[in-house]
């Protein structure tokens, strides 16, 4: 097809670039690897020419930065996945699906999202079925991570999320239910788990003699 690759260096190239070349739809291998000195390390290679992407030979496309108001506005300063408030500078850009699935013109809107929930949100892509093999639209669509206020399943499996911080005067709940979870032995999310599992068992208990 008249594309030309020149060789890729042992020697990992900065993890940016990388993802540049993937994102121009050029498949690349990772590997980890051990060096003579024992350090671990990762290495590259081309992918099956079969699966580049030929559509895509020019990278994302530059998000002008109105977008970037607009979803501040929209979301109130929020991230799209824990609903936490930031200063705009904390909060970036995201595919809600990812561009390695749709690409810039199908994925169809951005969100906001914080760094650590970025970071999250990727991890679980690409470890997704979804992502490595099928790549299909709809499911990424019904995810969590495109979709946190409306969704069937969490990377292909049946999972809720519940993505809580808490400030300001929350803070002194969240350190004595942290308190509370030690001296029950419990780790936090399980004492809080425990403490929704009761509150929603009674309610349900109180719902059912009403009836």
């Amino acid at each position: 097809h008249g594309l030309q690759i020149k060789n890729l260096a042992l020697m990992p190239p900065p993890p940016r670039a990388v993802r540049d070349v993937r994102d121009a739809g050029i498949p690349i291998v990772t590997k980890m690897i051990t060096s003579e000195s024992g350090k671990r390390m990762a290495s590259y290679r081309l992918g099956s020419m079969d699966e580049v992407i030929f559509d895509r030979a020019h990278g994302r496309k530059t998000l002008p930065k109105k977008l970037k108001q607009h979803l501040l506005t929209e979301q109130d300063s929020k991230c799209s996945i824990c609903l936490f408030p930031y200063d705009p500078r904390y909060l970036q850009i995201d595919h809600c699906v990812p561009y390695e699935v749709a690409g810039d013109d199908k994925s169809g809107s951005y969100m906001l999202v914080c760094g650590e929930c970025n970071r999250a949100k990727s991890w679980a892509c690409e470890h997704c079925a979804n992502w490595i093999n099928k790549r299909l639209l709809p499911i990424c669509q019904s995810c969590y991570w495109a979709s946190p206020e409306d969704y069937d399943h969490v990377a292909e499996e049946v999972i809720r999320r519940l993505d809580l911080a808490w400030s300001g005067d929350e803070v002194r709940d969240y350190d004595l239910a942290e308190a509370m979870s030690r001296a029950a032995n419990q780790s936090l999310p399980d004492f809080v788990k425990a403490v929704i599992k009761n509150r929603t068992q009674n309610g349900t208990d109180s719902l059912e003699k009403q009836v």
